[in-house]
Parts: structure tokens; C-alpha cells; sequence
């Protein structure tokens, strides 16, 4: 297997850099090349310094934006990889059997694997989904979400299945499914982009896998960092519009989701999370 690496900047050179070090140290000779791509361009200099040329996006242009250059670098370069290993600036490959992971996307309609990820405390983050729902999402926004994360931590590894979507934090996409399903869609600017690409891929009959044969250890937490609510959720009623459930009609709930943003503004404890909240159900 021949591996494309891509990792995605926004004012985290540091992070990114050491990232990209990961990768090559973990995977060794599977990589065939790792890509950068600095979002705003700011810190274009300082990854050139880490022995990496990056593609450099003089505005932020959001994640899906970013992934999508840095793949379409890898492509124009002349390399001819089998896979894209999407890698967050946050995340960390453990030693692992990594060539007998990638070769599950070998097998008939893989389009996409991901493995079990790790919060820095060893628990399990939620690796993968299924379905989005109405209710899933009112629940989210009235903050059952982030209580029952923080309560609940298991360090139980549920086994390899097929799911609806994995987590974009570390994902592998097979090279040719990538060209049949087309690019993700820069229409999300930070979340949920690889949820759509991997429900987008499943209606044309290809499999996602989750197989915690390797894993990652992943910073970023379960919850919506304070101050990103906007594009979360503009993200996730995109995402319920184009996959989820049937009942209702646009507007029936866009009007829920917002009544149960301000539920959970006005439950939070945190100001940024309360201002992040309101702001998120006036953008809706």
C-alpha cells in the first residue's frame, strides 16, 4: 500500500509539524508523501521550515476546503497512491499493525476505514457513527451530549464492524472511491464534512469499516470547543437535511433546533458556551 498523508493547519504549526513527524516515524516506507496545507497562510513559512512544502490557502477556506487541496496536490504531483491517510494536527498514530489495516480498503466496495481513537486519558472517544437524527441533534444542543461525556468514560474497544461514517479526526479513503465519490464538500466549513462524504459514498454502495486493529490518540475532545457552535450546528442541520430523517419539513426543524439551542444556552455555565449557542441559533 502506498499511503498519501494529509494534514490540514490553521494557526497550529507546531502541532501540524509534529503530526506530519508521527506519520513518517509510524508508517515508515508506506508513506509516499505527506501534505501540509495551511489554511489563511499564515504560517506557510514555519512549515517550510519542518522540511515540508505546503499548499498554501491564502484565506481560510474551512477543513473540507484544506483536505481537498492537500489531495489535489498529492494527485497533480504526479504520486499515484492507493489510499489518503487524513491526519488532525491533534492526533497521534500508536505502533500498530498499520499495513494489515490499510489492507482491509482492498477489500470488495471499502471506501473508507477508520481506527478506535483515544482521548489523552486512554478512554475511548465515539469512533464512528450510524445515522443522524432530529432527536439526536435537539438532545446535542440542549447539552445531554457534552453531561453524559463527561460522566461516562469507557475504556472498552467496541469491535470492527461496518458503520455509517467515521470519525474525521484520522481516516483512511481508498484512492479510486475518492474519485467516484468526488471531494468532500466545501459547503462545511469545519464539522461534519466527513460524515457526508462517508453517507454519500454508502448511497453508491460502497462499505465503511471501523476496526480498532490500530489506534490514535486524539487531544480534541467529545464536545464542540466554546466559540464554534455556528458552524457545528449550520453543519450538522445540513447534514439531517440531506441524510437524516424524513419527518418534518425544512423549516419545522430549523425551528426546533433553534428553540433547543436556546434551551441550552440558557443551561450553560460557561459565557462563551452561552454566547456560542445563542449566536449559533440567530445564524440558523
Amino acid at each position: 500500500m502506498r499511503i498519501g498523508v494529509v494534514v490540514v493547519n490553521y494557526r497550529s504549526a507546531e502541532a501540524t509539524l509534529a503530526a506530519a513527524r508521527n506519520c513518517r516515524s509510524v508508517l515508515g516506507p508506506l508513506v509516499e508523501e505527506i501534505v501540509l496545507v495551511d489554511n489563511g497562510g499564515e504560517e506557510a513559512d514555519r512549515l517550510e521550515g519542518g522540511g515540508e512544502t505546503p499548499v498554501v490557502l491564502e484565506r481560510n477556506e474551512g477543513f473540507a476546503a484544506g483536505v481537498n487541496a492537500g489531495i489535489d496536490r498529492i494527485l497533480s504531483s504526479g504520486s499515484r497512491p492507493d489510499a489518503f491517510l487524513l491526519v488532525n494536527p491533534d492526533v497521534r498514530l500508536r505502533i500498530g499493525s498499520w499495513p494489515a489495516w490499510f489492507g482491509r480498503l482492498r477489500e470488495e466496495r471499502v471506501a473508507a476505514i477508520g481506527p478506535c481513537v483515544r482521548r489523552l486519558d486512554g478512554s475511548v472517544q465515539k469512533s464512528f457513527y450510524n445515522k443522524i437524527s432530529l432527536s439526536g441533534l435537539l438532545l446535542e444542543a440542549v447539552g445531554v451530549h457534552r453531561w453524559w461525556h463527561r460522566i461516562r468514560r469507557t475504556y472498552v474497544v467496541p469491535p470492527a464492524r461496518e458503520v455509517g461514517a467515521v470519525q474525521g479526526s484520522c481516516l483512511a479513503i481508498d484512492a479510486e472511491a475518492w474519485r467516484v465519490v468526488g471531494p468532500f464538500d466545501p459547503e462545511y466549513f469545519l464539522y461534519h464534512e466527513e460524515t457526508d462524504w462517508c453517507f454519500r459514498a454508502r448511497r453508491l454502495g460502497y462499505n465503511i469499516l471501523y476496526d480498532p486493529l490500530v489506534e490514535v490518540d486524539h487531544e480534541g475532545g467529545d464536545e464542540v470547543p466554546a466559540g464554534r457552535e455556528v458552524p457545528y450546528y449550520q453543519g450538522a442541520l445540513k447534514l439531517l437535511e440531506r441524510f437524516g430523517e424524513s419527518k418534518g419539513d425544512q423549516g419545522q426543524r430549523k425551528r426546533f433546533l433553534k428553540a433547543a439551542l436556546r434551551c441550552g444556552a440558557a443551561l450553560a455555565g460557561d459565557p462563551r458556551r452561552r454566547q456560542g449557542l445563542i449566536r449559533a441559533a440567530e445564524m440558523l
